[in-house]
């Protein structure tokens, strides 16, 4: 910047020079130019009288250095101290109009002597012209004349040019190179500078907000995107990624990858074709399987102002979903099973007893076994009803104080000619306080089902322990034990599902709906128990559910 005011400035001072000596000696060509003219005039004032009285002997008289000419009036030359033959001067300008008005001038260029000539006319009484003339150089002539002189003062006017700009470029740029673009205001320098200090400091107060207010949408976007659950990735045009939250990498197993990386290094081609697609400007969807998850890819386009800047893509983890498909198609489909089954075999009978197939006899088996097919399958609706019931999270179900000891004791009169029937040792065992806040026909439910449960599995003159422990002031604690036939590890993470049963129950065809210990979960989530088991194969299996005590109704 100093280089460019300096040559600026420099070349400025050398035209300005130069025009000013131009000028100069325009100036004084024309003033010279007039002087001489004033000066032939003078002299013309001295000749005339003199020429009156004594003629062509008073000129002859004369030692001047102008050249002096007497013409007649037909044009004729009388006199001439430059030359004794010259022809006819009617026709010369300056004689034509002196003749016609008294005087007259004129300037004649001569190109062989590169010079101006002079003239100046005048009338006398007698009606002879008398002229005096001299010569003067061009202006060209002159100038070169001062060459010279010129180049001299040129070069001294650049050399004190090239200082003075030198020293106005410092003392203009100096105080530009000291300030502080952060804080202006509090830059000393001359007042023309003021108006440029005033547009940094309000142009620095509006990048400062924002500056700001790009931060805080960015850690407003940053805060977001990192406790989502869903994984966010944008990618540049350039195909480098821009930003990945913390659910992506644990989605997509990337914690290796970072901005400015290539989204060419993912490993899942899938996933590289779907990107590619999006930054080429197309909406698409991919659906992937990932460390069993299910995960649901939605890759779109980013257009700013009509241009398109990259892509986005958004993972939502569907595994939750798909499995509750799964498990409501499953649901449906044991659902239609274990209905169909009990009226298959009622439309049977009732057929066989309708064709009269049957012996009179024989009506009483057939008809026990419609009724208990009937039985099964209101157990089996009951069942369900209760399950609905007890998903439906906006129903208020009516609580009140409880005794999970009294419940435990209907419950097992009501089991009692089952456990007989298997000649089943039952045992209660109570410690403590049980007491607790809860819906009365719900936790019925609940014990019911485990009890029938370690009835229906267990062996024959097998242990049945129900222990009831309320010791503890926040908490009952209910535990079935059975001796039964137990459950396998893989069937442990499954048993509560609803109509699942395992290959044991099946093969020893034990009759059940599959919803009992569905039912137990479900209780337990109403009163905000927990629920765990251990078991193991052909040692039988432990439930524990722990309620809270709570003394008022939950909100």
């Amino acid at each position: 910047m100093n280089k460019r005011i300096n040559k600026t400035l420099f070349l400025f001072s050398s035209i300005l020079s130069i025009f000013i000596i131009i000028l100069t000696t325009g100036l004084i060509y024309y003033y010279f130019s007039n002087q001489q003219l004033n000066d032939l005039k003078t002299q013309m004032t001295y000749l005339v009288p003199g020429v009156e009285d004594s003629g062509e002997k008073y000129l002859k008289s004369l030692d001047v250095p102008d050249r002096i000419t007497l013409i007649n009036k037909n044009g004729n030359v009388i006199f001439d101290n430059y030359s004794e033959q010259l022809d006819n001067h009617l026709n010369r300008e300056e004689v034509k109009q002196a003749i016609e008005n008294g005087e007259a001038e004129s300037v004649r260029y001569s190109q062989t002597l590169g010079e101006k000539t002079v003239y100046y006319a005048k009338k006398l009484k007698s009606g002879d012209i008398l002229r005096i003339s001299t010569t003067r150089s061009t202006i060209f002539y002159l100038f070169t004349g001062f060459l010279q002189i010129y180049l001299i003062i040129i070069i001294g006017i650049l050399i004190i040019s090239y200082f003075i700009a030198k020293a106005l470029t410092k003392s203009l740029v100096e105080p530009i190179d000291k300030i502080n673009p952060e804080k202006p205001e509090l830059n000393y320098s001359y007042p023309e500078l003021n108006p440029l200090l005033n547009k940094i400091y309000d142009q620095n107060e509006e990048i400062t907000q924002q500056l700001n207010k790009v931060k805080n949408q960015k850690a407003d976007f940053e805060t977001v995107t990192h406790n989502m659950s869903e994984g966010i990735i944008t990618i540049k045009n350039s195909g480098k990624f821009k930003s990945i939250n913390e659910s992506a990498r644990e989605l997509l197993s990337i914690s290796n990858l970072k901005p400015g990386d290539f989204y060419n290094d993912l490993e899942e081609l899938d996933l590289v074709k779907l990107i590619t697609s999006a930054l080429n400007g197309n909406k698409e969807e991919l659906t992937l399987t990932k460390n069993n998850r299910i995960l649901n890819i939605i890759a779109s386009p980013i257009n700013v102002s009509e241009k398109q800047r990259g892509c986005v893509l958004i993972i939502i983890d569907i595994t939750e979903k798909a499995q509750r498909e799964r498990l409501r198609s499953e649901y449906v489909s044991n659902v239609s099973h274990e209905l169909k089954t009990p009226l298959t075999s009622i439309s049977g009978f009732a057929e066989i007893i309708k064709t009269g197939l049957v012996k009179e006899e024989d009506i009483p088996y057939f008809a026990s076994k419609i009724y208990d097919e009937t039985q099964l399958l209101i157990t089996t609706v009951n069942d369900i009803l209760t399950i609905s019931h007890l998903d439906e999270k906006n129903y208020r179900f009516k609580k009140s104080e409880v005794s999970l000891i009294e419940i435990t004791k209907k419950v097992f009169e009501r089991l009692s000619g089952k456990i007989n029937e298997k000649h089943l040792n039952f045992k209660l065992i109570t410690i403590g306080n049980c007491v607790i806040y809860g819906n009365y026909q719900i936790l019925e439910e609940l014990i019911y089902n485990l009890v029938d449960n370690a009835i229906k599995y267990n062996k024959s003159n097998g242990k049945i322990r129900v222990v009831l422990n309320g010791k503890n002031p926040n908490s009952v604690v209910l535990k079935v034990i059975d001796s039964g036939i137990g459950i396998s590890m893989e069937d442990q993470q499954r048993i509560f599902e609803r109509f699942y049963r395992n290959d044991e129950s099946r093969s020893l065809l034990i009759e059940g709906t599959g919803l009992g210990l569905s039912i137990v979960k479900h209780a337990a989530t109403v009163h905000n128990a927990e629920v765990s088991v251990k078991s193991k194969k052909d040692h039988g299996s432990s439930f524990e559910i722990i309620f809270p005590k709570n003394t008022d109704e939950p909100e």
